[in-house]
């Protein structure tokens, strides 16, 4: 199509890169292009093995391999679609989107489930380290990871981690409970956490907990039944 002067309908890249650099506040500071009015539809993109790097200033970079995807555009942006396999993360499905009119980007990251520890958990940027050191899950359960990313002139993040344990260990420092066998709902968004129907076994006998737990100030707001 090319050397006919004409728009290719398809593009495939094999082992395509992307880095998105963050401050310590979650502010992007990659610059990403921006659609241009009056352009024709950009062709369907299919990515192989590709990879995304999310660095943030005071995280290790979240490095996840293995993306398989499809990128269309439409009257209202951009979808994409895909899956992940990566040796560390494990297995995904991906979810992606950009809008025109809101120019709001969002990635979600889902699994029916994946197993979770401390070196998974602390290993996702954004998320203040207060949070785990106040709530850890380890063990295997669904798990839903979204970003969201406002395009304006001073472009922030937002994100949603949301586990839904059935057999793992929670621990809640605050309260002192190390439970095992735990069920529930564990939701961090934005540095808030909801703990929702989160009971298991604790001390030889049975416990359940619900709370909110705010650590997007500096002093944090502990909420517990």
């Amino acid at each position: 199509d090319l050397l006919a002067g004409k728009s290719p309908n398809e593009i495939a890249l094999t082992g395509a890169a992307i880095s998105l650099r963050f401050d310590d506040s979650g502010k992007l500071v990659t610059r990403l292009p921006k659609p241009q009015p009056g352009g024709g539809p950009m062709p369907r993109l299919h990515i192989e093995n590709g990879t995304l790097t999310l660095n943030q200033s005071d995280h290790a970079p979240m490095v996840i391999h293995g993306i398989k995807a499809d990128l269309v555009s439409d009257a209202g942006g951009l979808k994409a679609t895909g899956v992940v396999s990566d040796p560390f993360w494990g297995d995904w499905s991906l979810d992606g989107s950009e809008a025109n009119e809101t120019g709001s980007i969002q990635m979600t990251l889902s699994s029916k489930k994946v197993s979770v520890d401390k070196d998974r958990l602390t290993g996702l940027p954004f998320v203040a380290p207060a949070v785990w050191q106040e709530v850890i899950v380890e063990g295997e359960t669904p798990c839903d990871f979204t970003l969201r990313v406002e395009l304006k002139d001073d472009p922030v993040i937002h994100y949603r981690v949301a586990l839904s344990p059935e057999a793992a260990r929670v621990h809640v420092a605050s309260i002192q409970l190390d439970a095992d066998q735990a069920s529930g709902k564990v939701v961090v968004e934005d540095n808030l956490v909801t703990l929702r129907g989160v009971q298991g076994r604790f001390a030889g006998g049975k416990i359940g907990t619900d709370a909110d737990l705010d650590f997007r100030d500096k002093s944090w707001n502990l909420k517990f039944p």
